[in-house]
């Protein structure tokens, strides 16, 4: 697969990879050894990401008023990816959708594909930022600009080597009740009572100093000692990760210190992971969801939600969108004034 898709991909599927996750009658290793085989033999599927934040203050009492503005803004912010991907094809279609409710609407849709080993990204009506009418719906392409961790990809079996280690070490170290629980298929969200597994791994404050202290003291020095393998140093270049800034081991002072620092100023209500794997033990379903407060800003409270759909695994993809002809695209450099 061309490395700019690769990227590409990546970042299409980060939250799925993060909380790869999910439970059966065998150990919760064998189960994400599974769900990673079964992802590996993806060649083509639907996706649908969403991100919803709320900050929930009162924007009027900050003293800084670009404080205010940022605030009033992101009250009701939600951020989407939705789309189609076949790796035969080398193709894949997505439409990122910016959507901010505050005090200041704000409503855009974006049009990305790559096809052709080029990112072609359609050019959206920005009403803050307003640009010359004969550029708007036309094209500006990307021909390698996503670079960083997505290089990765470029050894995707080291990494999903990687992956399964630390996934695994992360489950093995935390698999007890008190985070991992089993979730009935009567009791889960509307969306997935239909699904095969599902898997609720949970942080409220009240258990945060031992899972802390957990990782600390077990889990970080095993951490540790897969990323500086020798096996996976190109892989820790490719995503500019420098494993020589890593120290062994945690020191517990520093560990206490910095629990200390967030009681005094935040309060995690709620930090929750849930997967869920369809009758074909595929992953189809995640979701990512936070609540924390932070007590040092008048009690600003912040809930953050993410969510994954994976559909249409392995079946025949339609894509509707073409590439744009020539006359459709503009320079990057006359995009940005000649800058």
């Amino acid at each position: 697969m061309n490395s700019n898709l690769r990227k590409l991909v990546t970042i299409f599927t980060l939250i799925s990879l993060l909380v790869l996750t999910a439970c059966s009658t065998t150990t919760p290793k064998e189960i994400i050894n599974e769900a990673y085989t079964k992802s590996g033999s993806l060649k083509s599927f639907a996706f649908d990401y969403n991100m919803k934040l709320q900050a929930n203050n009162d924007a009027s009492k900050s003293s800084n008023p670009v404080e205010a503005q940022a605030l009033a803004m992101l009250q009701d912010a939600n951020l989407s990816i939705k789309g189609k991907y076949d790796k035969e094809k080398e193709r894949l279609q997505a439409v990122l959708g910016i959507s901010l409710n505050g005090d200041m609407k704000i409503s855009l849709d974006i049009p990305i594909l790559y096809a052709d080993k080029k990112i072609y990204v359609k050019i959206p009506n920005i009403p803050f930022y307003p640009l010359p009418q004969d550029m708007v719906g036309k094209y500006i392409v990307l021909s390698d600009a996503i670079e960083g961790p997505g290089k990765a990809m470029n050894n995707s079996e080291l990494g999903t080597s990687l992956a399964k280690e630390v996934i695994g070490l992360l489950v093995d170290d935390f698999s007890g009740s008190e985070y991992f629980t089993i979730v009935d298929k009567k009791d889960a969200e509307e969306g997935l009572k239909d699904s095969k597994h599902i898997l609720k791994f949970q942080l409220k404050d009240e258990t945060l100093d031992k899972f802390v202290q957990t990782f600390s003291k077990t889990t970080y020095p095993k951490l540790y000692t897969i990323l500086t393998n020798e096996k996976y140093t190109q892989l820790m270049k490719d995503m500019n990760f420098d494993t020589s800034d890593m120290n062994k081991e945690v020191v517990e002072s520093d560990m206490n210190s910095a629990l200390e620092k967030f009681h005094k100023d935040m309060m995690l209500g709620d930090f929750t992971l849930i997967t869920a794997l369809n009758k074909d033990n595929y992953v189809s379903d995640q979701k990512v969801s936070l609540d924390i407060t932070d007590k040092s800003a008048d009690g600003m409270n912040i809930k953050l939600i993410l969510s994954s759909k994976i559909t249409e695994q392995n079946q025949e993809i339609k894509f509707d969108m073409e590439i744009p002809s020539q006359d459709k695209i503009v320079d990057l450099t006359n995009l940005l004034g000649g800058q």
